[in-house]
């Protein structure tokens, strides 16, 4: 029986069906990914000088009741939980990191909060442990490392995690699906879904009011841009590079917060201070006129997969961001990784919010036609964009693509002077009721 449809018979997540067949091979493959985050732990001052929130909570898989799969992709499973476990009525588990429990009257409560919210659990496709080592690998560092950054992260704009396993990373040695997962609050609607539901059916609102450039339907729209501008200010002034922004990534909770909710590809950028990275530092990762071993630019869990190198591995990255699709909102030099070129830039997040707030104010998908290949050349080979001339909009934020997706990645804006470009809305901010469409 597939693994999903156990799932949705028990309601359980169970072990993956492969370890079996493959048990050896995946134990050594956990265990270079458990030494590949504590390396990476080490190396970055925000995971090796901050501890996780005293908010995040930690479970037993085996308690915590999923319900169905909301959404398989490539290369993680999201599934709904119904119920997490709590103590005496309060959300909180009582037991501490070591998974002992100071209670023996546990209870197990619904996984909804006096606010209404909901929660999801994220994990590894239990397909992976049949498939490629590399891809299992590069897929469970990238699990545990979003899950450490999005604990240690604060910001209205940007999901925070409620729940990890019990001793974190090392439980990834049971070579299971479901050995690390992380839980967070459940999104009632993607902005890809929101914009599509807008394309369909404007919520009351006239076609040309929908897809115009003033009003307050277009200003509701600026201010979803702009909580989605300033989290990506917010991760830029820490080092850390998101690589992955699209309309699918992003959320709103139930009470209308808009919220980036995925930052599996997210990596952090040596610092000037940091030993490891010599004369390396934020300016020369900037500079496109620098040359030499592009290699050399990026973070150590990237350059090496156990002790041989492994270009695919930062390949991996963008096949992760596009979920096994067409990479649209990647952005080129991040695509291409071309030799002596620096692509592990915030410019990167720069571009791809250029096509988000394309799509979002136009409610246009950009590149639909265009398949991985077309994509890789036209895009981002020879530098083709959306056609603004077809849309009315002010001079003010056509001005603004065009500075914001330019190929040349250190031409592009950074986030502080996007926001800073941004259009003023004509009248008072919309409130965050009335954001809710």
């Amino acid at each position: 029986m597939p693994l999903t449809s156990v799932v949705k018979a028990t309601g359980k997540v169970l072990s993956s069906p492969f370890k079996n067949k493959h048990g050896k091979q995946n134990a050594i493959v956990m265990a270079a990914v458990i030494k590949e985050i504590e390396a990476a732990s080490y190396e970055s001052r925000l995971l090796n000088n901050n501890s996780a929130w005293e908010s995040v909570d930690y479970y037993d898989h085996d308690d915590i009741s999923v319900g169905r799969l909301l959404q398989g992709g490539a290369f993680f499973e999201t599934f709904k939980v119904r119920r997490l476990p709590g103590v005496g009525g309060s959300e909180r588990s009582s037991r501490g990191s070591t998974g002992y429990s100071s209670s023996e009257e546990d209870t197990i409560q619904t996984a909804k909060t006096n606010k209404g919210q909901c929660y999801i659990l994220k994990q590894l496709n239990g397909r992976l442990f049949s498939e490629n080592n590399q891809v299992l690998q590069q897929a469970a560092l990238r699990l545990v490392l979003e899950a450490k950054y999005l604990s240690r992260l604060d910001h209205r704009n940007l999901v925070r995690v409620k729940g990890l396993p019990f001793g974190e990373e090392a439980c990834l040695s049971q070579c299971t699906a479901g050995s690390f997962f992380v839980v967070t609050p459940r999104m009632v609607e993607t902005l890809s879904d929101r914009v599509a539901r807008w394309r369909q059916h404007p919520a009351g609102d006239k076609r040309s009011e929908v897809e115009s450039f003033v009003g307050p339907f277009y200003h509701r729209k600026l201010g979803y841009a702009k909580d989605i501008a300033r989290a990506l200010q917010y991760l830029h002034k820490r080092n850390l590079v998101l690589l992955n922004l699209s309309p699918s990534s992003i959320g709103f909770l139930e009470d209308g917060t808009l919220q980036i909710a995925d930052l599996s590809c997210v990596q952090e950028l040596p610092t000037d201070e940091d030993p490891s990275c010599s004369s390396l530092g934020l300016a020369d990762l900037l500079d496109d006129s620098s040359h030499g071993d592009a290699d050399m630019k990026l973070p150590q869990h990237l350059k090496r997969v156990g002790n041989e190198r492994t270009p695919t591995s930062t390949n991996l990255l963008v096949q992760i961001a596009a979920d096994g699709g067409v990479p649209r909102y990647v952005a080129p030099e991040v695509v291409l990784q071309q030799p002596g070129a620096p692509w592990l830039t915030p410019k990167a997040d720069v571009y791809s919010f250029s096509l988000v707030l394309f799509e979002l104010l136009t409610l246009s998908q950009p590149y639909i036609t265009f398949k991985s290949g077309q994509h890789r050349m036209k895009v981002c080979v020879h530098g083709q964009r959306p056609n603004l001339s077809v849309y009315k909009m002010p001079q003010k934020l056509e001005n603004l693509f065009l500075r914001t997706w330019r190929k040349t990645a250190w031409k592009r804006l950074d986030m502080t002077d996007v926001l800073q470009s941004m259009p003023k809305p004509e009248s008072n901010p919309v409130s965050i009721a009335s954001r809710q469409a």
